[in-house]
Parts: C-alpha cells; structure tokens; sequence
C-alpha cells in the first residue's frame, strides 16, 4: 500500500463526534479497506487525472470499480490530507453534470 496513506491512516474513513457508536463502530471496521481504496484513488488520479483532473464519478465509474460515492469519500479523505486537490468544475464525462475536478498534489 502507498506509504503516504499509511502514515495519514487517522485521517481516512472518520466518524464525527456526534456519530452513534454504531456509525463509529462501522467507519472503524471499514477503515482497512478505505485505505485500500484511498490508495487505488490516488493511483488514479496521479495516472490519468492529468490537465483536466477527473471527478469523483470519473474516477469511481471509468478508473476504478468503487463507485461514485466512496470515490467522493476517498477524495475528500485525499484533499484532507494534501496528496490531491480540487481544481475547476467541468462537465464530468460520466454524470454530464459540472462537477469539481481532482488532480494529484497538493492545493495549486
């Protein structure tokens, strides 16, 4: 697994403080594979995201099998701990909605 999502582990998959315990209890269960899936995100967008950047559909449709919605997850997770960034919305190629886009790094 990347290193740098391994050292940011606390950061993926987190539940508020106001959660339930049974919504802690899942997010803590779910962790190793939001990792996995942070991890296949990021490869994903340092492949392919390139000038345009993707979005989360792009990336959990086309890029990856993750779906849409824990792409969006694992980006927000990614964005918060620097190792991608939001760029321009555009019309995303999956949804055909603007949607934000992503692209490797840091903020620009």
């Amino acid at each position: 697994m990347d290193e740098r999502i391994v050292n940011a582990k606390d950061h993926i998959c987190r539940s508020r403080r106001t959660d339930p315990e049974t919504s802690k209890s899942a997010a803590e269960d779910h962790r190793p594979r939001a990792n996995t899936h942070a991890a296949e995100v990021l490869q994903a967008i340092e492949r392919y995201a390139g000038d345009d950047g993707c979005t989360a559909a792009e990336v959990g449709v086309v890029l990856t099998d993750l779906g849409h919605i824990e792409a969006q997850r694992r980006l927000s997770d990614l964005t918060r701990i620097g190792l991608v960034s939001k760029g321009p919305p555009r019309r995303c190629g999956v949804k055909g909605s603007r949607m934000t886009t992503y692209r490797a790094g840091g903020s620009p």
